[in-house]
């Protein structure tokens, strides 16, 4: 078996990154080896007193403020608290800080819980570990196969290249290696310990896990000329000054490794990341706009401006979403236009595809570009649309849940949100309660909760009462935009936020769920962190004893579990995360092609489900009521609202009726129709518009009316 030695190669590709750093808009980017970064990490000392400190607050975190903590107990059959005190009176004694951060860590990982997590101290924080390449995992009969999907820039090894199959790695079986990686990773259920521990193999952000143990790494695979497998021995380097202060960014719910991990992976391989692909996708993308007389972009910079800047073709929120649709751009590195249409059972068919990569505040701008990007695909994918989740780690729960509206015709309920029952919560409640604790801020963050300490205290439960985080009102206040079929892609890494999404998704039945896994990431909670939280928001509870983290150490925790609203109401999110209605495994060209069989797959599931629509075509008053002409498909009744109230219901066949309406009615502001179609027997919504009447003033129109 030939081996060879990749440091020089690597070195080269290194040196070649640092010289993007002012192109990266990276100002403080470094990257250094890792017996270097060893050297600095050695440097770094924590006294015996940080120590003491760091342990007395996670003890404090953990007993007192950790919303999951007795179902953590119960599930895993381990204590935190009593293994954080045990650590406290056995501190490693001497200059082993790596045998602290070790034993803290492994407190942590094993409450399998990404929301809650000891930060490191620098130089760990901030850092990331990476090796010059990046894999991938898909099935084929039955047995997983990693493939290498891209490589640094300027990793010149002639073999080694994006396709190749990765067999082994420093000599055991790939397979084994992250196996085993994957069980040091806090993730509550199998699918995203393995997502993750895949996911660390080449790219570990330090300040979350320690560095790896080995400076190279011996990669066994197998190259494309069949000739034999080989050995290439490749280092690990350390890159800092890449996450742009991330955990500073506050967000209602996130699972801080994969958004750390996403990050750095843009800066490694988002730049090109479309060169690195392989041959096929770029041959089939060519072959379509020769066929169809239409260029392909190498990268959205080679698009022309004015395309560019066509809201119709880009997202104006390029950080949050990217989309597509069959009248859009042939782009390298994305889905291709043609993919997203076709003839099913002899009729032709365009969908729309929106991958949404985070939920990051704020809010109200994800809600106004979604929106937009749905009239788009009213006018340009009308028979479906694939929204797709996987890999986003969260964001704002407010701003992820405030989008489920546009897509269905039902009243959204959002999930409820439970502090932990402790004393320290019951004395935070009774003080608000009792109105002697003049804090706004505190009473802002606790204001639903306010008055549930007793009954938390008389009823024993683990968890106060849920509420809401989203309002009912914001949740619904503009009802349904798009009306055709939705499939909403999940996988493992799909967290937090988008765990939360992903429910709601599911317990309004918006549409269908398919995952490349068998659920997300099961982060069923929104997270506070002890520096920007704890001491901010509770500086004025008195006898508190909170004290500043030393030399910039964090905590993350859980401090509201989540639990599941629609028809799974009261179901917890944590762990088990959302299981898919459909299952598909990814394939070699899903990876190397940017999904192109999970889309095929996804839109032949959207063919086969029925197109209900509705319009409001004119609304006019006349001497006997309120003249509406409508354009219903697919419905079986049309039940009519003035101003929320129900008012008028109607067979779906008749294009055209009038509401009577009293002397009070006339002034109403709003129209709200509602069409209904049977599904299993039942009436259920199945459409939804709307049209404001503004001032009371109703004149017929033949403008046609968008859906809520």
């Amino acid at each position: 078996m030939l081996m060879e030695d990749g440091a020089e190669l690597v070195e080269a590709a290194v040196e070649s990154l640092r010289g993007q750093k002012e192109a990266l808009n990276l100002p403080d980017f470094t990257i250094v080896s890792m017996p270097r970064f060893r050297e600095v990490a050695r440097a770094a000392k924590l006294t015996r007193a940080d120590k003491e400190v760091i342990c007395e607050q996670a003890i404090l975190v953990v007993d007192q403020f950790y919303a999951h903590l007795p179902f953590k107990r119960a599930r895993y059959a381990f204590d935190p608290v009593q293994r954080l005190r045990l650590l406290h009176a056995q501190i490693p004694r001497g200059d082993d800080d790596l045998r602290f951060h070790s034993a803290l860590l492994r407190v942590f990982a094993d409450m399998r819980d990404a929301h809650t997590f000891y930060g490191l101290p620098a130089p760990y924080g901030g850092a990331t570990a990476f090796l010059p390449f990046f894999m991938k995992c898909y099935e084929e009969e039955g047995r997983r196969r990693f493939v290498v999907t891209n490589v640094l820039t300027g990793l010149a090894h002639p073999a080694f290249k994006p396709g190749v199959e990765v067999t082994g790695w420093n000599g055991m079986a790939v397979s084994s290696a992250v196996e085993r990686l994957a069980e040091s990773v806090a993730a509550g259920n199998r699918a995203s310990r393995f997502l993750r521990g895949l996911m660390q193999m080449t790219i570990r952000p330090l300040s979350y896990t320690l560095p790896p143990d080995e400076e190279a790494v011996f990669v066994q695979y197998t190259p494309d000329d069949g000739a034999g497998d080989r050995v290439l021995a490749l280092p690990w380097n350390v890159a800092t000054g890449m996450t742009g202060g991330l955990l500073q960014a506050r967000a209602s719910g996130i699972c801080e490794p994969v958004a750390g991990h996403n990050a750095a992976r843009h800066v490694l391989w988002g730049q090109r990341e479309w060169e690195e692909q392989a041959e096929l996708q770029i041959a089939e993308a060519e072959a379509a706009a020769t066929r169809l007389r239409v260029r392909v972009y190498s990268c959205p910079q080679a698009v022309p401006r004015r395309l560019r800047e066509d809201g119709r073709l880009f997202s104006k929120v390029p950080a949050i979403f990217d989309f597509q649709h069959p009248s859009g751009v042939f782009l390298q590195g994305s889905i291709a236009p043609n993919e997203l249409c076709g003839v099913f059972e002899g009729a032709a068919k365009r969908f729309g595809y929106v991958r949404i990569k985070s939920f990051a505040p704020p809010p109200d701008t994800i809600f106004t570009e979604f929106r937009r990007i749905l009239d788009v695909m009213n006018e340009c994918a009308p028979d479906g649309l694939i929204v797709d989740v996987r890999g986003n780690p969260g964001g704002s729960i407010k701003g992820a849940e405030r989008l489920l509206q546009l897509l269905t015709p039902k009243t959204i309920t959002p999930a409820a949100f439970h502090f932990a029952n402790t004393p320290t919560i019951q004395e935070i409640l009774d003080r608000l309660a009792a109105d002697n604790l003049d804090d706004m801020m505190l009473k802002a963050e606790f204001d639903e909760w306010i008055g549930d300490g007793f009954e938390a205290l008389a009823s024993g439960k683990p968890v106060t009462d849920g509420h809401p985080l989203t309002s009912h009102r914001s949740a619904n206040d503009t009802g349904q935009v798009y009306q055709s079929p939705v499939a909403l892609l999940i996988d493992a890494a799909s967290y937090s936020a988008t765990d939360i999404f992903a429910a709601g998704f599911q317990d309004h039945g918006i549409g269908i769920i398919i995952g490349v896994d068998d659920n997300t990431g099961g982060g069923g909670g929104s997270r506070w962190l002890h520096h920007d939280d704890l001491l901010e928001k509770l500086r004025g509870i008195p006898d508190l004893p909170l004290k500043k983290l030393p030399a910039g150490a964090v905590l993350g925790f859980a401090h509201l579990r989540a639990s599941r609203a629609g028809n799974r109401a009261g179901d917890s999110l944590e762990d088990v995360g959302v299981t898919c209605n459909k299952r598909w495994s990814l394939t070699k060209k899903d990876l190397m092609d940017f999904g192109s069989d999970l889309v095929g797959f996804a839109c032949a599931q959207l063919a086969a489900l029925p197109v209900r629509r509705l319009e409001i075509l004119s609304a006019g008053i006349e001497p006997d009521g309120l003249r509406v002409t409508v354009r219903a498909t697919n419905l079986d009744r049309l039940v009519c609202y003035l101003d929320e109230q129900l008012r008028f219901v109607v067979n779906a066949n008749v294009s055209s009726f009038t509401i009577p309406l009293d002397d009070a009615e006339r002034g109403s502001k709003a129209l709200s129709i509602r069409g209904m179609a049977r599904k299993d027997g039942k009436l259920e919504a199945a459409a939804a518009c709307r049209r404001p009447l503004t001032g009371g003033a109703m004149r017929a129109s033949p403008e046609h009316e968008r859906p809520e």
